[in-house]
Order: structure tokens, then sequence, then C-alpha cells
């Protein structure tokens, strides 16, 4: 029995063909392919084979199990062949029309390419045998090629309708699975917004009330720090408008971010970038490590009466991509739960790459917080 072809509807993604023998789901593990194919119609045809000798051997006491197997066998095998041939030739010719077609029919057509399969297949086996079952001597015989011929119309056409609804099947939920996954990242991303413009506000008017009181006491310190704000927020808006950037566009933003609070902070803010000049043009997601920042400085070094300072790195992993920011502050509590800003990130990064990004936040043993974030990089890059 060879495989069915299941073609797609024009509305459908193209559905693979599919052998009967793969109702077994051991069966299902080799990958779709001609050679595999005809192995599975000689098993297909050898079960036929076995199931055939069975029922004639209950009537056939007198014949020997193994040679009335035998023969069988190999009349078995030309007409499944044949069939298997003359399927492969009717998915050529019919390409996606077929599942269109009514199960009347589709019975109708494999009828017609079933019965010569079969009258053809038994003289030629019976010629290959040298003539062990011998020609059809009457009606009886021709009546029992084509009741054959019928039950293997209808086990084609059978599996013809079936599969095809099955492929139909499949292809709905894989679109339905691509509006979800599309609905999540969307819905991520408006998170995201939200959250950068609940959060910037609260920078933008704490910098600018900093501004306006070194005016008055050091108007050269509030100059550098409006310059550094407005470079920060020229950074931000670009970021905003493009879903990815580079790990230099995010170290020019970050470090435009820390130096505006580090006049704020004084002394009290320190902070490092340890990122390989071979990794400043690699592409990350825009916005993945500006949270990380904002967040060891609002937790760890601000709360901390001596302030610390904050260390952002990046190594490249085989092909992984890690980002880390570490900070020497207070730390959190070893049970606490993870913020909105990294719960929001850690969303977004599901929602673009699956289980090959992963977020991580642990304790190192001198003090302080490190948040790692995983990504996978594009062999060769």
């Amino acid at each position: 029995m060879p495989r069915v072809n299941v073609t797609h509807s024009p509305s459908s993604p193209a559905a693979p063909t599919w052998h009967p023998l793969e109702i077994i789901p051991i069966f299902r593990r080799l990958p779709c392919s001609a050679w595999r194919d005809l192995l599975y119609t000689l098993v297909w045809n050898t079960l036929v084979a076995v199931l055939l000798t069975s029922v004639a051997f209950i009537y056939l006491r007198e014949a020997r199990f193994s040679i009335l197997f035998f023969n069988t066998w190999v009349y078995s095998n030309v007409i499944g062949y044949l069939i298997h041939g003359a399927v492969v030739i009717n998915g050529l010719i019919l390409g996606s029309r077929e599942p269109t077609w009514p199960p009347p029919l589709r019975f109708a057509w494999y009828a017609l390419v079933a019965a010569p399969c079969v009258v053809l297949g038994y003289f030629v086996a019976s010629w290959i045998l040298r003539n062990p079952f011998g020609g059809m001597s009457d009606a009886s015989d021709l009546r029992a090629m084509l009741v054959l011929a019928l039950l293997i119309s209808i086990c084609l056409s059978a599996v013809s309708i079936v599969q095809t609804r099955v492929a139909r099947a499949d292809a709905v939920h894989r679109q339905q699975q691509l509006r979800r996954t599309e609905a999540e990242r969307l819905a991520t991303e408006a998170r995201l917004r939200l959250l950068q413009a609940q959060i910037e506000p609260h920078f933008l008017f704490n910098t600018l009330a900093n501004v306006t009181s070194l005016i008055d006491t050091d108007a050269p310190r509030a100059k550098r720090m409006l310059e550094d704000f407005t470079e920060f927020l020229r950074a931000i808006l670009a970021s905003i408008r493009e879903p990815s950037t580079t790990l230099r566009r995010e170290r020019d933003l970050l470090s435009a971010y820390l130096r505006v609070l580090e006049v704020r902070m004084g002394c009290r803010l320190k902070y490092e970038f340890a990122i390989g000049e071979d990794a400043l043009d690699r592409a990350i997601p825009a916005m993945v490590l500006q949270p990380l920042v904002e967040n060891a400085v609002k937790h760890g070094i601000d709360p901390a009466p001596g302030g610390g300072k904050i260390t952002i790195g990046s190594e490249r992993c085989g092909d992984e991509l890690v980002l880390c920011v570490t900070d020497d502050g207070v730390g959190h509590a070893p049970n606490a739960r993870m913020g909105v800003g990294l719960g929001s990130l850690e969303e977004r990064l599901r929602a673009e790459y699956g289980a090959r990004a992963r977020l991580s936040v642990d304790h190192p043993q001198g003090g302080g917080t490190r948040v790692t974030v995983t990504l996978p990089v594009e062999t060769g890059t």
C-alpha cells in the first residue's frame, strides 16, 4: 500500500503525504521519503499476505503453510507495488484537486485506479510463479478480483478522506497557534511600552527637579546633567521605535542614563562596562539591558548607605550570547519575587525566542545581585 497523496487546499498550508502504516505510532518515526514509502509498502504487503494466507489455510488444510504464504506474498507484493506506482502517478496528476472531491467521486476514482492493477498484478504474479494459482478460468475468479479491487478502493479512498481532514485540522491548528503567538507578542510589547511610559515620567521629573536645584548652586553640573539627559532621551526614543538594536547602541543609552544618575548620586554610584569590542555590533532586543540596570540602581545601589558599583558585561558561549548586569548593593531577599520590570522582560523574551532565551537572577557570595540574560546567536555570526 503506497502513501496516499493528501495535498492541501488553496486556503491551507501544505500537508505532507501519508502512508497508511502511520496509524501505528512506531511507523511515524522515519521522515517521509520515497524510499521509506517503498519499505512501508513492503511491510504492508507482507501483512496482507499473512492475513490472506491465514484465512486460506483454514479452508486448505492439506496445503503447506510456507508454500501458500510465499505464493500469496508474491501476489500481494506485485499487486501492492503496482497500486503504489498508480497512486503516486495519481497524486502527480491530481495535485491539490483531489481533497475537494466528494467521497463517492474519490471512491470511483480509486476503483478505476485499483481494478486494472489487481487484474494485471494477478497475471504478472502467476507468470513469475509459473502459474501456481492459474489464470482466471471462470467468472468466480473474475468476481474475486473485482471484490479485491473493491476492498482496496474502499481502503484508499477512506485513507484519503481521513487524512485530508486531518491535514486541514492541522493547518487550522497551526494558524491558531500563529495567531496566538502573535497576540502574545503584541500584548508583551504593549506591556513593555506601558512600563516604559510609567517609568520614564518618574525619571524625567526627578531629573528636571535635580537640574532646577543645581542651576543656582552648580550651573556647569546642571548643564552636564541636562546634556546627558538629552542624549539619553534621544537614544531611548530610537530604541522604542525599533524592535532590535545592537550592544553598542544599548551601551551608549546606558552610559547616558548612568551619567544622569551619577550627577544625582555622586560618588555613591560607580559603573563599568565589560563588553568586548567584537560583541558591540551584535544584534539584541531593544531595551533588554536598561531595565536590568535600572533595577540594580533602584533595589541594589540606591538603598545601600555607601552606594555601590554596577558592572554590565557580555560573553559568547557557543551558540549563545550571555548578557550580565551585576551590582554589589544590598541585594534582594533570597525568595523575593521577580519585579515588574524583570517579569515584563522575561515575558518579552519568551514571546520572541521561546525556550531558547533565559533570564536568571542569583546572588553572589560576596553580596549584591546578578541578573543574566541568555540569548540565542545565529551560527556563523
